[in-house]
């Protein structure tokens, strides 16, 4: 799926891929492409939908080849994900997205467990 970026992300160049992301049947959610020009203290570049979100907040490295140190691509429960770096300014370097994957919740369902109203999230094995 095609990422709609927000705030002044951009496509790196029509060289690059596009940034994209998707889920494979296993739960785990890919990203892909190259961005730029996002102001990186916390800036969210996309807010994936329901289905694609992490159970809990997440960090990832990410390859940047710009003068910022330590970055990363932070994308929280509620979707929103974020180019992070421990120095400030506009991230004019470029950014992939190439390797990013994480575990995207699961839908919840009873399970049959002699515990009426017990729920699990479907392929973590956690109970709620």
């Amino acid at each position: 799926i095609k990422m709609v970026l927000t705030g002044s992300w951009a496509l790196y160049s029509s060289s690059y891929q596009t940034p994209q992301y998707c889920k494979d049947s296993n739960g785990f959610v890919h990203f892909r492409g190259t961005m730029k020009d996002g102001t990186n203290a916390q800036t969210a570049f996309v807010t994936l939908p329901e289905g694609f979100r992490p159970p809990f907040t997440i960090t990832t490295p990410a390859y940047y080849t710009g003068s910022l140190v330590s970055t990363g691509i932070q994308v929280t429960k509620l979707g929103v994900c974020k180019f992070v770096s421990v120095a400030s300014g506009t991230s004019t370097g470029q950014i992939g997205l190439d390797g990013v994957s994480f575990f995207a919740k699961q839908r919840r369902h009873t399970v049959a467990t002699g515990q009426q109203g017990e729920t699990s999230d479907i392929g973590t094995g956690l109970v709620a």
